[in-house]
């Protein structure tokens, strides 16, 4: 009764997408105001609206696997590689869903403590989980074979389920199933007639692969030589040392940004002969792009986001504040500086 129930929930998810998300935004909009606008006997307000934000982010992950598992394309390389590796290990699987669940609520945790326990409690909380992450990518690392991290371990999605239920309807019209295998094998009859003459040329084009389609699902992300292992495994080690040096010398030292640059860009380093020869894939070459783009999370991290960064960000909401026009738009720079202030998992970018 209950698989009977689930599949129903799942059927409804993937045929009232649309639907789904544009409540889904609406909602996320709606908490994107409340947060930081509420003071005093308000200040509810955020950790109410950050329970509503988080409870998405986990449903969402139970929906994009939804429409991951119904796209059958070999062109996506991203969930094809994820999607063998959750196959290939029943631990892996509840390591990758773990990690992604502490990832959304991470930021709950943090300002539910905060409230309740104060700032040094927070702190001894973040490192906590930031050493639970630690020890599940260490975990995946292993299992994968010493493979590279990507952003997410798990798949997403990557077409429109509309798109996928058209390209569903259009296999059962050109496919029949055998009865003794259960597979599904193309039939030829959408090929005949000369008006269909076309139709050769287009499946045989559907089907040419490109080299990531063609090759492996494991091998889209190769095995890490040593001296990579050594770069991934700084990569995964550095937020809980940089928790341990922020408790060391608080948030005011340049020490621990300065450590922990350090480490980020040694880790860049151990791959720079892989990177000048041309030998990643093009999934680790994705990776490597996501990363550098995380290098901006140093802009706002104290005590460089102190000394270069906040000042001029007040003037600047001061100035439009002054603005008729301009001062509409000061909700999203005060909503980013009330996270950035506050909230350790807002820069933290890992």
């Amino acid at each position: 009764m209950a698989s009977i129930n689930l599949k129903n929930y799942e059927n409804f998810v993937f045929n009232n997408s649309s639907r789904i998300s544009s409540t889904d935004n609406v909602i996320r909009r709606i908490t994107h105001l409340i947060h930081g606008r509420y003071k005093g006997n308000y200040k509810d307000f955020d950790f109410i609206a950050e329970s509503i934000y988080s409870a998405l982010n986990i449903l969402n992950i139970y929906h994009e696997s939804i429409f991951a598992n119904r796209e059958k394309s070999r062109t996506d390389p991203f969930n094809r590689y994820n999607k063998n590796l959750l196959n290939s290990c029943p631990l892996y699987k509840q390591i990758a869903y773990s990690l992604s669940i502490i990832k959304n609520l991470e930021v709950l945790i943090e300002i539910g403590i905060l409230r309740k326990f104060g700032s040094k409690a927070r702190y001894e909380v973040i490192t906590q989980i930031e050493i639970i992450k630690a020890v599940c990518r260490f975990i995946l690392f292993y299992l994968s074979n010493k493979r590279m991290l990507l952003s997410s371990p798990l798949p997403e999605r990557k077409t429109d389920p509309s798109v996928i239920a058209k390209k569903e309807k259009e296999e059962n019209k050109t496919t029949w199933t055998g009865s003794r295998t259960g597979k599904k094998i193309k039939n030829l009859d959408f090929l005949k007639g000369a008006k269909n003459s076309q139709n050769v040329t287009d499946y045989v084009m559907s089907q040419a692969l490109n080299p990531d389609s063609a090759c492996d699902a494991k091998d889209l992300v190769k095995p890490l030589s040593n001296i990579r292992k050594i770069g991934e495994i700084l990569y995964i080690i550095k937020p809980v040392a940089y928790l341990i040096l922020l408790k060391k010398y608080g948030v005011k030292s340049w020490k621990p940004w300065c450590i922990s640059l350090s480490m980020e860009l040694i880790c860049y380093a151990t791959s720079a002969q892989a990177l000048v020869n041309n030998t990643l894939t093009s999934l680790e070459q994705q990776e490597y792009k996501r990363r550098a783009l995380l290098l901006k999370n140093y802009f706002i991290r104290r005590p460089f986001f102190d000394e270069f960064i906040r000042p001029n960000i007040v003037k600047l909401i001061d100035y439009m504040q002054d603005n008729f026009l301009l001062k509409y738009g000061t909700g999203f720079l005060e909503f980013n500086l009330h996270n950035w202030d506050n909230f350790y998992f807002a820069t933290s970018g890992f």
